[in-house]
């Protein structure tokens, strides 16, 4: 039986895949579910459409990607936050903070999962942190110093 999944299934497919499966396993578990829906001409036509515009989307979306990282590359960002006075941060450094510091320096907004930090940030000094945008990456450096 022919199916148009609606949502990821494990070990099946990705939301808008047609596959084919066994009857049981689609009228039994995917269907009511609302997992899958039955493969009918008309609807094997709008998801392959609906395919095609998502797999135009994403090349659009990466090419945007790597013309930010290409963009942050190399770039020095700068935070200033609280700390004593040996150079211990009040508090760590988290990514959202980071990626905040980049969205304000070029002016575009940084997903906060795209920092990859090493190691927790709890002292003033210099990082190299990596930005991961979608396939791309961009090497930064984080400028940590105290609050006045």
């Amino acid at each position: 039986m022919q199916i148009i999944l609606l949502k990821e299934v494990p070990k099946v497919g990705r939301a808008g895949d047609i596959k084919t499966v066994k009857s049981g396993f689609a009228l039994n578990f995917l269907i009511p579910k609302g997992l899958a829906e039955i493969a009918t001409q008309d609807k094997k036509i709008a998801a392959e459409k609906k395919q095609a515009d998502t797999q135009a989307q994403n090349v659009q979306q990466e090419k945007e990607w790597q013309e930010l990282a290409d963009t942050i590359n190399g770039k020095e960002i700068a935070l200033c936050v609280s700390a004593n006075e040996k150079g211990s941060l009040y508090q760590q450094i988290t990514p959202e903070m980071i990626a905040e510091g980049v969205s304000a320096e070029v002016q575009k907004n940084i997903p906060t999962d795209a920092p990859q930090i090493r190691e927790p940030i709890k002292n003033i000094g210099e990082y190299p942190i990596v930005l991961q945008l979608g396939l791309s990456r961009a090497n930064i450096t984080l400028k940590v110093s105290a609050a006045v």
